[in-house]
């Protein structure tokens, strides 16, 4: 197993070692390509959770007359 940490600082090292035991460098490039869409669906999602918990902070404190249009 491969830590994704030495793969993103390091991928020559990487790129270098599977090469020296006769596997596809290649390899590397797709898993940098996989982790960073990993990562930018990470930020996204708790992007999403962020707008989601402010607005329900919102919906806590207003009137209870307004809750049901935020709510809808």
């Amino acid at each position: 197993m491969i830590d994704s940490t030495m793969l993103r600082t390091e991928p020559d090292t990487v790129r270098a070692s599977l090469e020296a035991r006769g596997d596809d460098p290649s390899v590397v490039d797709e898993a940098i390509a996989a982790d960073q869409a990993r990562r930018d669906a990470i930020s996204a999602f708790e992007k999403l959770r962020a707008e989601q918990n402010a607005h329900g902070k919102l919906v806590a404190v207003a009137p209870k007359e307004e809750k049901a249009a935020l709510v809808a």
